[in-house]
């Protein structure tokens, strides 16, 4: 079953970033969306989202909780266009019930204008 829902995440995700780049957006935008799919995954998989502290990195090895049905879904961490780590927070400030992930955009300090959010 979490087979099944993989490819048909991947699929739309083909499909979504075609759209969202010939469309001029940030790359960030389609890389968020493309996260958002991946923590969708994990929750279904494992029963919740990755901890604050599990972060990203979650989605690339098995958290020292073990949770069951956990699989890999990246083979790295992905960082933004100016090759910094997403931000995940959770609880997250704008999301305090489950996540916020976002890149601290071009200058590479969360809270400032130029931050890039999911749409």
């Amino acid at each position: 079953m979490v087979m099944i829902i993989a490819l048909l995440a991947g699929a739309a995700i083909n499909v979504t970033n075609t759209c969202i780049i010939s469309d001029g957006a940030n790359p960030a935008e389609a890389d968020l969306s493309t996260l958002k799919v991946a923590l969708y995954l994990y929750q279904r998989g494992t029963g919740d989202y990755p901890t604050a502290a599990e972060g990203f990195q979650a989605l690339v090895t098995e958290p020292e909780a073990k949770p069951n049905g956990w699989r890999r879904i990246f083979e790295a961490v992905p960082k933004d266009r100016w090759g910094n780590p997403y931000l995940y927070e959770r609880p997250g400030k704008k999301h305090p019930e489950s996540y916020d992930i976002y890149s601290a955009g071009k200058d590479g300090q969360p809270g400032t204008p130029d931050d890039i959010w999911p749409k």
